[in-house]
């Protein structure tokens, strides 16, 4: 069980420390060069500035969520989106 242990947490420092570039596609990428831009954005404004339309900026923001390099601020209409 040790063993299975190290090599598990061997795994999540290798993803961690992957450049978060190599797991995006171009659009993905996009969204999050903008990201770093700004403060905050809500997604209208990044698709604005993207020029990329409304439900690929949310599944992007989603697995740039999951990839904790983007956290969540606020809910529902006013919920603003800015890189950790």
């Amino acid at each position: 069980m040790d063993i299975l242990l190290q090599q598990s947490e061997m795994a999540i420092k290798l993803i961690e420390s992957e450049d978060v570039e190599k797991l995006l596609s171009p659009k993905q990428l996009s969204i999050w060069n903008y990201l770093q831009k700004v403060p905050e954005a809500t997604p209208l404004e990044i698709g604005r500035e993207t020029k990329i339309g409304k439900p690929t900026v949310l599944q992007a923001i989603n697995r740039l969520i999951k990839l904790k390099k983007v956290e969540r601020i606020g809910m529902g209409s006013g919920t603003r989106y800015r890189k950790l």
